[in-house]
């Protein structure tokens, strides 16, 4: 007796009917991950420069800032530092990149972040609130970047619902 191997054309058929559904289904779900993921990565830079300037300020003993680009922190930032002798404001780092196609920014948008010589940050209490472009109210999908003048308090990022 003969046995048989492989599949029918129906068999195929209905394997890739199945396969389409199920993709269809999963691709909208998966495009919120993937936006989810950039305005993670988005935030964690910017987590990343604020304590990096207030790193810097503390090693350099001097004023170290980070200043948003044109248009807000949405299009990217840069570390910067004054020289205490020679008064010189240096460029430490930039980024530059948007997220405007992906989120939503609300809050200290255009605010120059300052750190003292001491690491203090000594300009206004700074929050920035970060929405994924497809994030529905009481989704808990929001960014939260906050620094503040309270001193050895570092900046942080929370995750918040959506309003």
């Amino acid at each position: 007796m003969q046995s048989k191997h492989g599949f029918t054309l129906i068999e195929m058929m209905i394997t890739l009917a199945v396969l389409a559904i199920v993709t269809a289904i999963a691709a909208p779900s998966f495009r919120g991950v993937l936006l989810d993921n950039r305005v993670s990565t988005w935030s964690s830079e910017l987590i990343s420069a604020l304590n990096t300037a207030r790193s810097e300020a503390i090693r350099r003993s001097a004023e170290v800032r980070v200043v948003p680009n044109n248009g807000g922190y949405v299009n990217g930032w840069e570390i910067r530092a004054i020289d205490p002798f020679t008064n010189v404001d240096e460029v430490i780092n930039i980024k530059t990149f948007s997220i405007a196609n992906d989120a939503n920014l609300s809050g200290s948008t255009g605010v120059t972040v300052t750190f003292g010589r001491l690491g203090n940050m000594t300009s206004n209490n700074f929050v920035l609130n970060i929405d994924p472009v497809d994030c529905a109210a009481g989704q808990e999908r929001r960014r939260v970047i906050t620094a503040s003048s309270t001193p050895n308090r570092p900046p942080r990022v929370v995750r918040d619902v959506c309003p």
